[in-house]
Parts: C-alpha cells; sequence; structure tokens
C-alpha cells in the first residue's frame, strides 16, 4: 500500500479528496476548543469568563470563520478550482473578521475608518474575483 505522508494514498484520494480535507477540520477544532478550556481553566485561572456573553460572541465569530476554512479545504480539493485560487479566496476571511467584529461585536469605528474598510473591502473583493477568473 503507498502511502502519502500519514495516510494511504486511497484515503488521501477518495471522494476527489475532499474526505481527506475535510477530515483535519474536527479534530483541529477539537484541539483549539480543548487548548481555549485548558488555557482559561489552568493557566489563568478564569473559569468565570469561559461561559459569558463576551465568550457567546466571540464563539459565533469562530463559526463563521470555521465555515469559511471548511469551504478552502473543499475548494482546495476540487480540480475544478485548485490550490492558489482557493487559498487565495480563503484569505477574504480578512473581510469576515472584519465586519463580524463591527457588526457581532460592536467594535466602534469612526466615520474615516468605515470608508478606510470599504475601500479595503473593494480592493480585497476585485483582487479575489481577479484571480479566480485567470
Amino acid at each position: 500500500m503507498v502511502k502519502i505522508g500519514a495516510v494511504s494514498a486511497q484515503t488521501f484520494h477518495a471522494n476527489g479528496g475532499i474526505t481527506y480535507m475535510t477530515a483535519v477540520v474536527l479534530p483541529q477544532a477539537c484541539g483549539q476548543i480543548l487548548g481555549a478550556l485548558f488555557l482559561m481553566t489552568v493557566v489563568f485561572r478564569e473559569t468565570r469568563l469561559i461561559i459569558g456573553r463576551r465568550s457567546l460572541t466571540n464563539i459565533l465569530t469562530g463559526l463563521c470563520w470555521a465555515v469559511g476554512n471548511l469551504c478552502m479545504l473543499l475548494s482546495a480539493a476540487n480540480p475544478n478550482v485548485g490550490q492558489t485560487t482557493a487559498t487565495a479566496l480563503s484569505q477574504m476571511c480578512v473581510l469576515v473578521g472584519t465586519y463580524s467584529g463591527i457588526f457581532i461585536l460592536h467594535e466602534a469605528k469612526s466615520r474615516s475608518q468605515m470608508h478606510k474598510i470599504a475601500i479595503g473591502t473593494l480592493l480585497m473583493v476585485t483582487g479575489g474575483f481577479l484571480i479566480a477568473t485567470i
């Protein structure tokens, strides 16, 4: 049996590579949750902050990021999209993080900052569109 890294070639190529790419997401998410809980309880001793309004709103933005990450992994495994396009478009997560912070976490931004964010958004979307179509 041929191996690619730690997995067999059959597992790596199953379902067009999608099975292998998505198999990474769940263990990564579990590790991040366990790591955060360890830091909050053992290192910082702030267990009261684990379940709170701020924690729950941050979980919401994390779930938005997770959906984007999963879509990037699925796109990278799709031969019609490819790794380069999927990775370039995945960098749009900056937009998700920016707007999640503004609208979900209610971060205060001045009018000037919002104009700069809008210009940056237009530039990023234009660049993503050009990369995806070339």
